[in-house]
Formats: structure tokens, C-alpha cells, sequence
């Protein structure tokens, strides 16, 4: 089979960085990040085996306190940067660009039905939506009952009301037709018919709106359960960047996994973001004793809208990026771990480093999972995915979808799509669509196609095999059964294409 389509189809190991020590943290959202790197920072500010930590310190007290991260910091007062609660992204408007540009590429992706949303029946469950058009027929609205005089008399007759108004079922109604309540004490209220909701629109109430009901009894939409489990996918994108990279750099780096979360949640696919502050600790260089840190907390939750702006500010914000986030890191990593690093260092920027990373840190992840230390997940390995654009330029204007780092931050979208594709569904139709939109409708050889298949499913089932946090033999096994599955799936399709390459 390897020969037929020339491709080396063994799965692939990750172990380059196999002899570094490494240093792993999870945090349940950015406001824990900052609370445990505060309270770290505090117990060692004054302490002078410290280093880290007192360097910031020695920073924050100098009057000179922005002028090394002067770019970064650019109409931002000291005070501002020392709280590090920023409510807007530093480059509005090309996040906005961006993210305007991600309509356009996913109205145009065809998935073959691969990602349907889930089916939708009618019924008379009120935990579905209600859909006027099927209630029509049958629609009215809801009537309260209102009385000025009443509102004036005795404003709490009905507590659970708002003044003036008496439920429907104290309204008596005379051969006039005319409405009357009568309260306690025998005093009578002629009372004023009109729509619920009437008088709390008047009063400019949150939320007030006209209720209706309907004598259709199937009234409401529920989407049909396909069986099986709830499908998740779990990201993680890369924070920040090296000395040169601005923050529309930064920006360009997380773009992948956000148009991507966009995809997934709306083919009901539940997806976590987490940003990764992952890097090589430029405080002790003469060794690997300190090594790669990993720092990792969720800013988008399952079930959670995506809000783009949070989101930029959290992974691709330098204010943030270059002062809150390195001096939680110095703190957090002497506390921790008992080791002095000034919280920054060569950030990851390599697709290869970064999967090993990943790999390492999903094992690290479950171990902890086992212990109740951090939020339980079930899906398959290859959907808790480190993802974003590798290598990303220090300074990008987007210039539409021609762009180049658009059409980049396009590929890496594509990837981390097609890994959920092809662990979702069948792989023989996973590679028709890809083989459609790279070779049909893109620029592909069929050569370059196999390729990127083949390799796509390998790095998604690959695996460390020695080091901290390897994969064990019966993990390995896993994974080499899964990987050859769907290569064994697609195989007669390659070999298909093969004659017309």
C-alpha cells in the first residue's frame, strides 16, 4: 500500500525535545491566571533569592517603568498596564477586518452534509425553540388586566405583579362586557384589557415583550439526538511573541483556531479555547534545567459564545502579553515549581515544537484530570489539538482574501478542520472533499495532496515515545490501530488517483 501511493504512512513520533525538563499549568480562566500569579508575586517581591520575581518588582518602582516595552505600550499609562484590565484590543480594526473576512471563507466551505447540523422535529416540549410559523394558525396573544386607580390605592394588591395589574383569574367580567376586580374590603376596580407585556414596555423594563401562546399543540423545535455521544473539540493557540512582533502578528497566530471554533459550534460542535503561553526559558541558558513551560487557561468554555475581542486581548494583546502575563508566569513558576525565570523566553513559534508540546501536555493533562485537578473531558486525543498559524510575520495589514497570511491562516484552518473531520467521520469521504477543494477547485498536485492527507492523520495520531509525559506502549497501540484505519479507509482512493496524477 505504501508503494502504490509513495508515502510513508507510519504514524508520526515527536521526540526532539525529549531531554528538556518541562513545566505544566492549567488555569480555568485568565482571572485565575492573574490571581494565582498575583498572590505569588506578593510572596516574593521582597525576596532575594528571587531573582525573577524582584526584577519585576525593581521595574514596576522605576520611573522609567515603560520605556522598555515602549512599543508594546504605546498611549498606555503606567497604572493601566500595572492592573492589566484592558476592555478593547489594541488593533480594533484589523481584528475586525479579520474577523468579517471569516464569513465569507465559511459560507463558502463545503463539507458534502459531513457536518450537518443535527435534524430538527416538531413537538409540544417547551424546552425547544417555539416557532411562530408553526403556531400561527393558532397564535394570540396573551391578555393582563390594568387598572390606574388601582396602581394609586394600593400598588402591592398583587405582589408578584407589577402595580396595577390583577391576575386574570380575580377579573370578573359584567353583560356590559365591561372588566371589574373586587378586592378584599368589597371596593371594585374597572380594569383596562390589553396585551401582557403592555405596561412593562411602558416602564422600559429589561427583557419586556409581548407574550404569546397558541392553540397549535406542536408548537416548538427540538433537534434530534443521531445517537451517540456530544461532539467536542478542544483547542489550543499559542499567546504572544518574540521581541519583534507587534499585535496584529499576534493576532494573525490565533486567527486559525478562531475561525475555527466559529465553524465547529455552528454545526453544534462544542468547542474549548485555551490559550498556551509556551516557551523556552531564556532565564538559565547554560542548561535545560528550567527548559519549556506550558502555561495553559481556557478563554472560551464549551457552550460559551465566542467573543472576539476577549479572546484577542488574551493571546495577542502586548499590554498584556509583555507585562501581566510574563510577570504571573516568574511568580507562578517560583512558587510551583521553586525555579527562577522572568516569565519570558523564545516563544514557540514552530509547528514541530508545538506538537510536541501538545503531545506532552495532553498526557500531562489526563494524569491530572485522573486527580479531579482540572475540568474533565471526553473526547479523542487527536480533538485536544494545539493549533494556529505557524511562523507567524511580525506585522500584518489585511488586504483581503488574497492576502497571503490569510491564505496561510486558511491552511491551518483547513488542518485543524479536516483533523475533526476525519475523527468524526468516514475517511474515504474526508478525502474526496479535501481532494475537491485542493486539487479540484486549488492549486495542488496530486502528489502534494497525498501528502498533506497522509501527514495530516499521522501528526494527528502521533505521539512521544520517551521523555517526560510519553505516550505509554497501550496509548502507542491506540494510536498506530486508529491511524491505520484510516489510512486503510483511504487507501483504494489514493490508489485511484493515482494513474491521473
Amino acid at each position: 500500500m505504501t508503494e502504490n501511493f509513495n508515502q510513508n504512512t507510519e504514524i508520526t513520533t515527536t521526540n526532539d525535545y525529549a531531554n528538556y525538563a518541562y513545566h505544566f499549568a492549567y488555569f480555568s480562566d485568565i482571572t485565575e491566571f492573574n490571581r494565582q500569579g498575583e498572590e505569588a508575586y506578593n510572596e516574593f517581591k521582597n525576596n532575594s533569592n528571587a531573582p525573577g520575581v524582584e526584577a519585576w518588582r525593581r521595574q514596576m518602582e522605576s520611573s522609567r517603568f515603560l520605556e522598555p516595552l515602549s512599543q508594546s505600550f504605546v498611549g498606555t499609562t503606567k497604572n493601566e498596564a500595572v492592573q492589566g484590565v484592558f476592555n478593547t484590543y489594541i488593533e480594533p480594526d484589523t481584528l475586525k477586518d479579520a474577523t468579517d473576512a471569516f464569513d465569507d471563507i465559511l459560507a463558502n466551505i463545503d463539507m458534502g452534509g459531513a457536518f450537518n447540523k443535527s435534524k430538527l422535529y416538531i413537538t409540544e416540549n417547551q424546552m425547544g425553540i417555539f416557532d411562530f410559523g408553526l403556531a400561527s394558525a393558532g397564535l394570540y396573544k396573551v391578555m393582563e388586566f390594568y387598572s390606574e386607580k388601582l396602581k394609586t390605592d394600593n400598588p402591592f394588591e398583587f405582589v408578584d405583579e407589577l402595580p396595577g395589574i390583577v391576575p386574570n383569574i380575580f377579573v370578573d367580567k359584567n353583560t356590559f362586557g365591561d372588566f371589574w376586580y373586587t378586592n378584599k374590603e368589597g371596593k371594585k376596580y374597572q380594569m383596562t384589557q390589553q396585551p401582557k407585556g403592555t405596561l412593562a414596555m411602558e416602564l422600559n423594563l429589561p427583557d419586556a415583550t409581548f407574550e404569546y401562546k397558541t392553540t397549535t399543540e406542536k408548537s416548538y423545535l427540538m433537534f434530534k439526538r443521531e445517537g451517540g455521544n456530544a461532539r467536542y473539540v478542544d483547542l489550543y493557540v499559542g499567546c504572544g511573541g518574540l521581541g519583534d512582533m507587534n499585535a496584529s502578528g499576534m493576532l494573525a497566530r490565533a486567527l486559525p483556531v478562531l475561525m475555527a471554533a466559529q465553524y465547529f459550534e455552528s454545526k453544534k460542535i462544542k468547542t474549548r479555547i485555551n490559550a498556551s503561553r509556551s516557551f523556552f526559558d531564556g532565564f538559565n541558558t547554560s542548561s535545560n534545567k528550567t527548559g519549556l513551560i506550558n502555561f495553559c487557561w481556557t478563554i472560551k468554555d464549551f457552550g460559551e459564545t465566542l467573543d472576539f475581542t476577549r479572546i484577542a486581548i488574551d493571546t495577542s494583546d502586548p499590554r498584556y502579553f509583555r507585562f501581566g502575563n510574563w510577570k504571573n508566569v516568574s511568580a507562578i513558576m517560583k512558587k510551583k515549581y521553586g525555579l527562577n525565570t522572568q516569565g519570558y523566553g523564545r516563544t514557540v513559534y514552530d509547528a514541530e515544537a508545538f506538537l510536541e508540546i501538545g503531545n506532552r501536555y495532553k498526557n500531562w493533562y489526563f494524569e491530572q484530570m485522573e486527580k479531579n485537578l482540572v475540568p474533565e473531558i471526553d473526547i479523542p486525543r487527536p480533538l485536544m489539538m494545539y493549533g494556529g498559524l505557524p511562523n507567524p510575520p511580525n506585522t500584518w495589514n489585511y488586504s483581503g482574501q488574497t492576502d497571503r497570511t490569510m491564505q496561510r491562516i486558511k491552511q491551518e484552518f483547513f488542518r485543524i478542520l479536516d483533523i475533526v473531520d476525519f475523527t468524526y467521520n468516514n475517511a474515504t469521504k474526508c478525502c474526496e472533499r479535501i481532494y475537491k477543494r485542493e486539487v479540484e477547485e486549488g492549486d495542488k498536485s496530486v502528489r502534494d495532496f497525498k501528502r498533506y492527507v497522509v501527514d495530516t492523520i499521522s501528526r494527528a495520531y502521533s505521539y512521544p515515545t520517551r521523555g517526560p509525559y510519553a505516550d505509554t506502549i497501550e496509548q502507542q497501540e491506540e494510536a498506530n490501530k486508529q491511524n491505520d484505519l484510516r489510512i486503510t479507509q483511504m487507501a483504494n482512493f489514493l490508489q485511484s488517483i493515482e494513474e491521473t496524477a
